[in-house]
């Protein structure tokens, strides 16, 4: 009897628990920035993106997705588009090249670059880890850099054009996080911890 009666409170705190979450979806420009206030369980931190839309002369497209799946990493995805002016994007591109995560006792990991694992120069915080990525895609032409941010979405749950995937999208998403490029700015282990020498 005493074993239904807990089976019965798990089921119930189980529904209240999904009832409590719930589904964010928008496009919404006035919404901006709200993203940042779902981070528990995720391995995304954000920190790619502007934190305000004030410096942008155009922005292309936006959409955020936030859709729990019981008390598991929830489904994410965010995609902003923007166009700068000359001088804002060479300064928005210092501040993305800088970007660092501090934690006591470890090392710092920073953003990364690379030319070659998307189709035009990238800098990326989360790659390939868990099904998690979080990146900025760099088009020096147009002045334009796109802010991709995903967790756990299949190539057709993507609300964006497949060419602001990494190369070889479905072979990456696959590798739970086993990946040779897999990276993570905001996930420290015990191989970053600093040793006294």
């Amino acid at each position: 009897m005493k074993k239904i009666g807990i089976l019965l409170l798990a089921f119930i705190l189980i529904i209240t628990l999904i009832g409590c979450q719930k589904k964010v979806e928008t496009s919404n420009l006035s919404d901006y920035g709200m993203f940042r206030s779902y981070t528990a369980n995720t391995s995304l931190g954000y920190k790619v993106f502007p934190t305000d839309l004030s410096e942008v002369e155009t922005v292309n497209d936006y959409y955020f997705l936030f859709k729990p799946i019981l008390w598991v990493n929830p489904d994410i995805q965010i995609f902003l588009s923007c166009t700068y002016s000359k001088d804002n994007f060479e300064n928005e591109l210092n501040r993305i090249s800088q970007l660092t995560s501090v934690i006591d006792g470890y090392n710092s990991k920073s953003v990364k670059y690379s030319e070659s694992i998307f189709l035009v120069p990238a800098y990326y915080t989360v790659f390939a880890m868990y099904n998690s990525f979080e990146y900025a895609l760099l088009d020096f032409d147009t002045n334009t850099i796109i802010y991709v941010s995903m967790q756990y979405q299949s190539i057709n749950q993507i609300y964006f054009d497949n060419k602001y995937l990494p190369q070889d999208y479905l072979e990456v998403y696959t590798s739970a996080g086993e990946h040779e490029l897999s990276y993570n700015m905001y996930n420290f282990t015990k191989e970053d911890l600093i040793t006294s020498e």
